[in-house]
């Protein structure tokens, strides 16, 4: 399948030039209050034949060649109408609105009356939804690690001491954890300890979460429980930001901003852990947990139809237990996980009604064990060794297609 990549791409990529300077308005629609990304609202250009829809990550890419001051109307059903002024210079250019916030419109209702009926067990399942922006989670418990904010979210259990959660009494195994699309299979630090600690990813890169509890469709593999998607930060403005943390638990640094004229931007995150160093100034060498982790994003702009990303993300851990007596009896553990992705995101803009994304990704999982122990004593004698190896290397190609049939009708497909 990877033969056809080239010739996939290329088809793609293939734009037809324009008679005239061409530019594009980009953006990401949202809800006011909740945070929550919008699929399906109604963008256009007011006073012109021209319209696209946001995509189901809430995102939107609408192209002109009209030039001068012009008005972007935001409609979806159950929010307030939105009107935006935008300057479009002759040039071409993208021009990115960065988030859009939509109010939700109240209804008064009027007398419900409720009488006997009946219903049908066969009907459409309801999607069970719940998200949190990057404001809600901040001021959350937790805040500096983003899989313990989502349990205390109704229906998630877990424990004071894993990272791991479950919902509705499944098993944690049964739920799809994914970043930017892309799933992540151990997300997490010193799984000796109760199945993990901490998330590999920095909740600092994160622009907002969605948890899904049902109704979920096949596009999400066949997982029992739910999907858990972390959408990272979408850079809006043309400064540049940069923040340095430091806890018991970790030190950090974050930065990020935009180049090449406001068409690329990037995003950088770094974390280490600070418990080995706190146990040693303590004097306690016989337990020394550490990790790290470490993530890179670059998004551009090719044109004004098709954006192309890069994402690295880079997690390990080390445990050593050393622990011996004067006797000569020793027990000795060396742990170390590695986890490490890579993957290459198109997203294309075909139409005002038909958008694809194209993800080709490729990473590795692995978890080295050794330890021994020697035990000498007259009523208990032992001699052990360890020696436990596993990887797993994995690549692939994944593509979505949605089109907007109509008002009525939306289509996803893909493989």
């Amino acid at each position: 399948m990877i033969r056809f990549l080239p010739l996939l791409l290329g088809i793609m990529l293939f734009t037809p030039k324009e008679l005239r300077a061409q530019t594009a308005i980009k953006g990401v629609v949202q809800d006011q209050t909740t945070g929550e990304v919008l699929v399906g609202v109604n963008v256009s250009l007011d006073n012109y034949r021209k319209g696209t829809f946001t995509d189901e990550s809430g995102a939107f890419q609408l192209d002109a060649t009209e030039t001068g001051n012009l008005k972007l109307v935001f409609s979806y059903i159950g929010y307030t109408t939105l009107e935006v002024e935008v300057q479009l210079a002759p040039e071409s250019t993208i021009l990115d609105l960065g988030q859009v916030e939509l109010e939700a419109e109240a209804f008064s209702l009027g007398t419900v009356t409720v009488t006997p009926g009946s219903f049908n067990l066969m009907g459409n399942p309801q999607l069970s939804r719940q998200t949190l922006s990057e404001k809600d989670i901040k001021n959350m418990s937790w805040a500096e690690d983003i899989t313990r904010v989502v349990a205390r979210l109704p229906g998630i259990s877990s424990n004071d001491f894993s990272s791991k959660f479950s919902i509705r009494g499944g098993e944690d195994d049964e739920v799809l954890i994914s970043l930017d699309g892309m799933e992540l299979y151990e997300p997490f630090h010193q799984r000796d300890y109760s199945g993990g600690l901490f998330s590999i990813v920095d909740i600092e890169t994160i622009q907002g979460i969605e948890l899904m509890t049902g109704g979920f469709s096949a596009a999400y593999g066949n997982r029992l429980s739910g999907v858990f998607n972390m959408r990272t930060k979408h850079i809006a403005d043309d400064q540049r930001h940069a923040s340095v943390g430091l806890s018991v638990m970790n030190g950090r640094f974050y930065t990020d901003g935009k180049f090449a004229k406001n068409k690329g931007s990037y995003l950088f995150s770094a974390r280490r852990s600070m418990l080995d160093l706190l146990f040693r100034l303590g004097g306690f060498t016989e337990s020394l947990p550490s990790f790290y982790d470490g993530m890179f994003k670059v998004e551009y702009a090719l044109n004004a139809k098709h954006s192309l990303s890069l994402h690295l993300l880079q997690a390990g851990d080390k445990l050593a237990i050393r622990d011996s007596d004067e006797l000569g009896n020793f027990d000795r553990n060396d742990t170390q996980y590695g986890n490490s992705y890579g993957w290459l995101t198109l997203k294309s803009y075909l139409s005002p009604k038909l958008s694809a994304r194209s993800l080709l990704y490729a990473g590795r999982v692995s978890h080295d064990r050794n330890g021994a122990f020697h035990k000498y004593e007259p009523s208990d004698k032992g001699d052990f060794a360890l020696a436990d190896k596993r990887l797993y290397n994995f690549y692939g190609l994944k593509q979505d297609w949605s089109w907007q049939a109509s008002n009525h009708y939306f289509l996803n497909a893909g493989f």
